[in-house]
């Protein structure tokens, strides 16, 4: 979901392919106005070629493009005639002006809702974000390529690769991957009744739960990275540099390191040292604190040691907000970073509120630099340092990461056939190759095994353990509620 919301908002207009009376491939642009869980929404005239193009054909593929960052689509749509015309031009209000009065009932309105497509955001090229989109009920297409049996793992190919894109999988799950091409993606409905019980159930008899966790969880939680809490502590990045949210902030090219640490500590303290607004982490561990459970995450913000889940019990894969790191990767060691990222803070013009939290001043008066002297330095190498997050194959996997690596599949390993119940939330298919597959690949294997998947917008799974999965397309916050009986 989080693509075609880049695709409607960010993109907007787009070219978009059929075919003319000779076959022949033609182009224009339109604008694509609305977007759900049922696909993307656009609107043409009738009695245009384009028009009688998609009634006829039944297929397009269209590519949009702004600051380097590219979605393309290639699936069927079909018309929905005037349905959602009125919601289309409240929410495009320069069509209004386009299409006066009762002009518009001359459009109808076309929905994408079967396709398949990718995204890139190429917009720091040393660090390339790539992700897969699937709307409606399509295939599952597993890209790239795999190494053969020449390989002796070695892993020097890792120093070499300018985008650190090689992930190091067991041949079994290669198998399994390639299983995956021929197979249906079955997807989820809201919550109802029916669904909240049989959870309920698999939470309570299971012998064991693996939690798997994304950035949806996160936001669920309260912790966006856009809107409020954007706005009330970079409103001025906003203003001077044009950045819209926390997330493309981070790759920006600040002139100096000054700029960079006030950005940066900012980012840091309100993600990882300030509580998540929700109360999904306290629900998430009231459901599962008497049972044998395990998280693995990709989030980086140390939420669930925030609302008190086990030490041992986590496995953050993707790093810490909380730690620094060399910029040489050759110190296999990480930093706690809180007093220093609170010393930038206060630096900064940043005052405590009664709770003790960083506050932006009455009169808004704020620095968007730190003093030269709190710039981070390794105290080991005395180079420049980073912060902990698996970017590039700088990353550092430090002994407490190896630690919590050994932790989760010593779990795994110890209850490999018997009834786990592998809980993901809000975890989407930018990275799916670290739970999602794995995941599915257990439930795969073990016929003792369940799978449930809450994520609004993307909750789905391979056909083949359709049967023992559970798929939620809801918030988590209300299904964590509603599982609490709240």
């Amino acid at each position: 979901m989080q693509y075609l919301k880049i695709l409607v908002e960010d993109i907007h207009s787009v070219v978009i392919a059929t075919n003319d009376q000779n076959g022949r491939p033609v182009t224009r642009v339109i604008d694509m106005m609305l977007y759900d869980n049922q696909g993307v929404y656009f609107l043409t005239a009738k009695g245009k070629e384009f028009y009688k193009q998609l009634i006829n054909q039944k297929y397009v593929s269209l590519t949009g493009v702004k600051n380097k960052k590219s979605i393309s689509l290639a699936g069927k749509v079909r018309s929905i005639g005037h349905e959602k015309l009125n919601e289309i031009f409240e929410k495009n209000t320069y069509m209004q002006k386009i299409y006066p009065g009762d002009t518009r009932s001359a459009l109808d309105v076309f929905v994408l809702y079967e396709a398949r497509g990718q995204y890139f955001d190429i917009s720091d090229p040393a660090h390339i974000e790539r992700g897969t989109i699937s709307i409606g009920n399509v295939q599952t297409t597993i890209s790239g390529y795999y190494v053969g049996k020449g390989c002796i793992g070695c892993k020097k190919c890792l120093d070499v690769c300018p985008q650190s894109c090689i992930t190091f999988i067991k041949r079994s799950e290669i198998m399994f991957l390639n299983r995956l091409k021929s197979q249906k993606y079955v997807f989820g409905e809201k919550l109802n009744d029916q669904q909240l019980e049989v959870l309920k159930n698999q939470i309570e008899t299971a012998d064991a739960i693996v939690i798997g966790a994304g950035a949806g969880l996160s936001t669920a939680a309260g912790l966006t990275y856009s809107g409020e809490r954007f706005e009330k502590y970079f409103f001025d990045f906003a203003n001077e540099y044009g950045i819209k949210d926390m997330y493309s902030g981070g790759f920006y090219p600040f002139e100096d390191m000054e700029t960079y640490w006030a950005w940066w500590s900012r980012h840091i303290y309100i993600n990882r040292y300030m509580d998540a607004p929700g109360d999904v982490y306290a629900n998430l561990l009231h459901l599962v604190e008497n049972k044998d459970y395990f998280v693995i995450t990709t989030n980086v913000d140390h939420q669930f040691q925030r609302a008190h889940f086990d030490k041992k019990r986590l496995f953050y894969m993707q790093g810490d907000y909380g730690l620094f790191q060399s910029v040489s990767p050759t110190i296999p060691k990480t930093y706690d970073n809180q007093d220093i990222i609170e010393k930038m803070m206060e630096a900064q013009g940043f005052v405590r509120n009664e709770k003790g939290i960083f506050d932006v001043p009455e009169d808004k008066n704020l620095l968007m630099k730190i003093p030269t002297s709190l710039i981070p330095k390794c105290p080991d190498d005395g180079l420049e340092m980073i912060p902990n997050l698996r970017v590039d194959n700088s990353f550092v996997q430090d002994l407490g990461w190896e630690e919590a690596y050994e932790r989760y599949h010593d779990f795994m390993n110890h209850h490999q056939n018997k009834h786990i119940l592998f809980l993901e939330l809000g975890v989407g298919m930018n990275t799916p190759v670290i739970i999602k597959y794995p995941f599915w690949n257990y439930v795969e294997k073990n016929q003792n095994a369940y799978y449930a998947c809450i994520n609004f917008g993307e909750a789905g799974c391979q056909e083949s353990i359709a049967k023992r999965s559970i798929l939620i397309n809801d918030d988590i916050a209300k299904v964590l509620r509603k599982l609490n009986n709240q």
